[in-house]
């Protein structure tokens, strides 16, 4: 009979343990959970009340004290887990530890996020076994992380069939519509082979921007010169990539024939001289005082002779272009893969555009400023550099020489043009010694495409989108030498046998 009642006890145990589990696979107290633990739970109690004699005496031996003592402890050790888990998830911690921060958010991201003024509701419309969910899920939660006006919920499409089809009008699966109280946004997947690819940090920031912006402001480049190709996406010279930036930070741009107008438009937010051929006319130039002067912002990206130098309409704004080419031979240049007409800066001034910016900035043929005043320089050469002013003989070579800048230089320059207007907001001005550094062929490189989008951010006084875009993912392999594996063998063998070892030693001295 004792027999039975063990066999009793064991099947109450494991009954009470296979209705967690089963608990623990659905979410769920279903019907056959919820039969198991109490067909389990009836049977050890039932054993503990018919041998409740034998029980009792099993308690007072020295052995079972031990071992509710162990338990206890046990329970109590993780009753301390637990607590310490619970502390942990409502202050939830997070540490990246990669050379790039690539599980991070960005700081333009993050910026974002920090000054959310709305709350911001996401709908994900994902089917619940797409393998690509959980990973929107998880970057999800690092948004909702910053900030908790960022929430978000996922809908099965075939689940919620009416709500998608009927409220949202959702044509795919991965569609992400973004809400506030007064706008709606939403991202879609572009169809690719192999199905719809999951969206990036990127889209989902740009997304996030489109829905936050009660107004699209508008970028204006000045044509009719012999500027740059904004339509241009495929040659080298082109400013398509920039323009595709721009417009992904919800940024409406536009050319401009300033030449047939004899004002800057009123919905202008920033406007953009880029490496005219010609120079501009008197009225144009006015134009284009005037505007700064209410509260505009104008960014000029120059390059060196004969291109001109607008010096006329830059000097009262304390801004001086230099009529030379900087030079810079210094290794690090070379390393880089730099060529001495090609410098590297790595030095910023003290900036809203340039601040804990962390990339070089390469530029290709440019001409130094001088500043004075409430200019300040942006961007700075290294000190090896120069400003080569014998261009009639630069296919000869270059050496610094006595009516050469020496450096370090200015290869571009800010400053805050003073309104009109008492109480009017001050204009924004920026100057930049070159403008290939955000063509098609060098917008990517290093930090060329950063330091160009928080120029334009700034002139349109969009503060929060000034930071540094979302990190790619870096393949970084770990390379181990044979001697190298052979090393972490042994001290897996060391580990395993230091174990054994003490196990050994635990039992023989119980032995003794």
């Amino acid at each position: 009979m004792q027999k039975i009642w063990k066999i009793l006890l064991w099947v109450g145990v494991i009954g009470m343990l296979a209705g967690l589990v089963l608990y623990s696979i659905t979410g769920l107290w279903r019907w056959y959970s919820v039969t198991t633990e109490i067909v389990g739970l009836v049977l050890v109690i039932g054993t503990i009340i018919a041998n409740f004699r034998t029980v009792v005496q099993a308690l007072g031996r020295r052995s079972t004290k031990y071992g509710i003592s162990m338990v206890i402890g046990g329970l109590f050790v993780l009753g301390i887990l637990a607590a310490v888990n619970f502390f942990f998830y409502r202050n939830n911690y997070r540490s990246d530890w990669t050379q790039q921060k690539t599980f991070s958010l960005s700081d333009q991201t993050t910026k974002i996020l920090k000054n959310l003024g709305k709350d911001v509701q996401v709908y994900a419309f994902w089917n619940d076994n797409d393998n690509a969910r959980s990973q929107i899920q998880e970057l999800f939660v690092e948004y909702n992380n910053i900030s908790p006006r960022f929430q978000y919920e996922f809908l099965d499409v075939d689940k919620n069939a009416d709500l998608a089809q009927q409220v949202y009008e959702i044509e795919q699966y991965g569609t992400i519509v973004f809400k506030t109280e007064t706008k709606e946004e939403r991202w879609e997947p572009a169809p690719q082979f192999g199905g719809a690819r999951p969206p990036q940090e990127e889209d989902i920031t740009n997304t996030l921007i489109k829905v936050l912006r009660d107004e699209q402001k508008t970028v204006y480049f000045i044509t009719g010169h012999g500027e740059v190709d904004l339509e241009d996406a495929q040659s080298r010279d082109g400013y398509g990539v920039a323009k595709t930036a721009l417009e992904k930070q919800f940024y409406k741009v536009s050319s401009l024939d300033l030449m047939s107008m004899d004002a800057v438009p009123q919905d202008a937010s920033a406007v953009v001289i880029a490496g005219a051929d010609k120079p501009y006319l008197a009225h144009e130039t006015a134009a284009l005082t005037r505007y700064l002067k209410a509260g505009g912002g104008v960014v000029v990206l120059l390059d060196p002779a004969p291109k001109p130098d607008f010096r006329a309409f830059l000097t009262p704004f304390d801004i001086t272009p230099d009529n030379d080419i900087v030079v810079d031979p210094s290794l690090e240049n070379r390393l880089f893969g730099g060529n001495p007409g090609t410098p590297m800066v790595r030095q910023y001034g003290e900036h809203a555009i340039t601040k804990d910016f962390p990339y070089a900035t390469i530029f290709h043929m440019t001409r130094s400023l001088q500043v004075s005043g409430s200019a300040t320089a942006l961007a700075i050469s290294g000190g090896s550099a120069w400003g080569e002013t014998d261009l009639a003989n630069l296919q000869q070579g270059v050496s610094f020489g006595e009516n050469d800048i020496p450096g370090p230089l200015n290869l571009a320059a800010v400053t805050n043009v003073p309104s009109d207007s008492t109480g009017g907001k001050a204009g924004r001005l920026v100057v930049v010694g070159d403008s290939d550094f955000a063509t098609n062929i060098q917008f990517n490189t290093q930090g060329n495409g950063n330091f160009f989008t928080n120029i334009v951010s700034w002139l349109a006084q969009d503060d929060d989108l000034i930071s540094v875009s979302s990190k790619q993912m870096e393949n970084r392999p770990l390379n181990m030498t044979a001697g190298d594996l052979r090393i972490v063998l042994y001290v897996i063998i060391l580990f395993g046998l230091l174990i054994m070892g003490q196990g050994v030693r635990v039992y023989l001295k119980r032995r003794r």
